[in-house]
């Protein structure tokens, strides 16, 4: 208590808004709690999809199939309760991440709507819509759930399964940002990407959901720590730099280019440029420049 409320007077002194302290509870939907490991207080046994925690003893569990053991020496562990009314046990290790073989490529991405990215070196990626797609699901429910009484165990029960759609379509979207974001990492030695405010990005009516749905947070938190576990680099490009609005050819710049307008011609040196890919290359000449100043 007293750390909440030194931390919401210090903000306070520094002319900030602060938030106001927010107590525990047992009706919150989600809970978790750490233990640390003291006198193999933890134990995992794979082979019998087993862990050992204080206070609760040997819990069964499932894991994916590719772990056959712990990666390196038991620090912590965390019981999470989600939403759903599922329990999640993570247990930090201290182990050593190798470095991947070093490779000579190097790439730019524009993060997008229409497609998630594009590369400047050709790739690719589609833009799953994974709320989109299951957006008809999740309303039905919710209808279901307005109708039930407050409190009553059907109000319970309408409650998990609404929570169970949102913690599927959150699971979707976050395998889909693994995947890519390793195999980018992998691929390519120096990333450059667009610093994007994706808070501001939201206040548009019209493309939140679509901008929320994409992930680009995550996606770019993905690349960072990643890229920072095998040694690669990742270059930030300032939000301000008018990637889209370059040519990636003479560097003439195109101000009369809208939103709507998805391929273009420099007025200058008259080549035709597909607008996402002209903006990756542009994000990459720029991030190569800022890596060599």
């Amino acid at each position: 208590m007293n750390t909440a409320y030194n931390n919401f007077f210090r903000e306070l002194r520094k002319g900030n808004k602060p938030g106001f302290p927010r107590f525990k509870s047992k009706h919150k939907s989600k809970q978790k709690y750490r233990t640390n490991f003291t006198n193999d207080n933890i134990c995992v046994d794979m082979e019998a999809y087993q862990i050992k925690l204080p206070k609760l003893g040997w819990v069964r569990f499932r894991k994916s199939k590719k772990w056959a053991d712990l990666p390196g020496r038991i620090i912590s562990a965390t019981i999470n309760r989600t939403s759903s009314g599922k329990y999640l046990v993570s247990v930090l290790c201290q182990a050593k991440v190798d470095e991947l073989p070093e490779v000579y490529s190097f790439a730019g991405y524009d993060l997008g709507l229409m497609t998630f990215a594009i590369g400047s070196n050709g790739d690719v990626i589609e833009n799953p819509r994974y709320f989109r797609k299951e957006e008809r699901k999740l309303a039905r429910l919710q209808r279901q759930f307005s109708r039930k009484t407050k409190g009553s165990n059907n109000y319970l029960k309408q409650r998990a399964k609404v929570a169970r759609q949102h913690e599927r379509i959150a699971n979707m979207r976050r395998d889909f940002l693994h995947q890519q974001s390793t195999r980018i990492v992998r691929e390519n030695q120096v990333i450059c990407l667009e610093d994007l405010r994706v808070k501001n990005l939201a206040k548009n009516r019209r493309l939140a959901k679509s901008i929320s749905d994409a992930g680009w947070g995550m996606f770019r938190q993905m690349i960072s720590y990643k890229a920072e576990w095998y040694g690669h680099t990742v270059v930030t490009i300032d939000k301000f730099y008018p990637s889209s609005k370059l040519c990636s050819i003479c560097g003439e710049t195109n101000p009369m280019l809208t939103l709507s307008v998805r391929e273009w011609q420099c007025p200058h040196c008259k080549a035709v440029h597909n607008r996402d890919t002209n903006a990756a290359r542009n994000i990459l000449s720029e991030g190569l420049r800022l890596l060599s100043v």
